[in-house]
């Protein structure tokens, strides 16, 4: 794709907007780009358990393609669009581990049992554990990676963590920050990425979830343009039952935190409340739940609290 510089540029601000930047900031980002370029910032993205869901999904930019920020970086590696493969593929993972100094971006959960997820022919627990030794920050890409998600629900064997738990029984302290989403939004990883890269310090965070506030800010109840029903006790019986709450089947809204009602998805389209479903939490620490996905009220009612921020 042929960007124009104003059109980049203006994505560029928008990104910071997403964040709270002024628009200036796209200047700074664009020499952030160019160092990234120029192989002075390294990203190194590693999945663990999980099914590339996040990754993929981070490459739905649109304005511009994915392809224009990324793909043509020298310095972005990870093993979904690697040209090499087998052993000349690990050689540089080690190589650029070795180096250090890169932002860890990792998707998927981490396997409690070293036997559930390989690397090569290395145990997925090693690697990692090296890759974060020498990481700057770790980006937690997607609710698997943040914490835990599908692969750590009831009942799986592997064991499976978040990166955080992984790295608290490791007694590692290194800067990361957590963007859920199953999956993530394109828009949450790469304003992100540039926030870090160009200041080189986390965005503010949820001080419990760790979390960048300007996207988990609120919770996603709070903006649904269904509330007005959630307060006269109007609700729907089934999905796609008018403009009624959806809380009596099961939405998740009130109780996970999200943009998803203003910025939504598919270039701004849509998300599941306005599509006539209920929110199912895909960013919500306890994701994908112990319940079915569609309850009753009263049982996303027990777990509405006064949160931390």
């Amino acid at each position: 794709m042929d960007l124009e510089r104003r059109e980049f540029f203006k994505y560029l601000a928008y990104l910071g907007g997403l964040l709270g930047l002024p628009s200036t900031v796209s200047k700074a980002y664009g020499e952030t780009l160019k160092r990234i370029k120029e192989g002075e910032i390294r990203i190194l993205i590693l999945s663990g358990q999980s099914c590339s869901g996040c990754l993929l999904s981070s490459t739905y930019s649109d304005s511009p393609y994915f392809s224009d920020l990324v793909l043509m970086i020298k310095s972005f590696f990870t093993t979904t669009f690697s040209a090499s493969d087998g052993e000349e593929y690990l050689r540089e993972v080690f190589s650029i581990i070795e180096r250090g100094n890169y932002i860890l971006t990792l998707e998927g959960s981490v396997p409690g049992n070293p036997m559930f997820c390989e690397f090569g022919d290395y145990p997925y627990t090693e690697v990692l554990l090296k890759a974060v030794k020498n990481a700057s920050f770790i980006v937690n890409m997607g609710t698997c990676a943040s914490f835990g998600g599908i692969p750590a629900a009831d009942g799986n064997p592997t064991g499976a963590m978040s990166v955080s738990e992984f790295l608290k029984r490791q007694g590692l302290s290194v800067p990361y920050i957590n963007v859920p989403g199953c999956p993530v939004r394109s828009d949450r990883i790469l304003s992100t990425w540039l926030y870090i890269a160009t200041f080189e310090k986390l965005p503010p965070l949820h001080k419990k979830l760790k979390i960048p506030k300007m996207f988990f800010g609120d919770l996603i109840h709070n903006n649904c343009e269904r509330y007005q029903y959630f307060n006269q006790d109007v609700y729907a019986s089934y999905p796609g039952d008018g403009r009624k709450c959806l809380l009596a089947i099961g939405c998740r809204g009130p109780i996970t935190r999200g943009d998803c009602s203003y910025v939504r998805w598919n270039c701004g389209k849509n998300y599941c409340i306005s599509a006539a479903t209920p929110c199912i939490g895909c960013s919500n620490p306890n994701f994908p739940f112990k319940e079915p996905m569609y309850v009753s009220k009263k049982e996303i009612l027990k777990d509405i609290k006064i949160e931390e921020k």
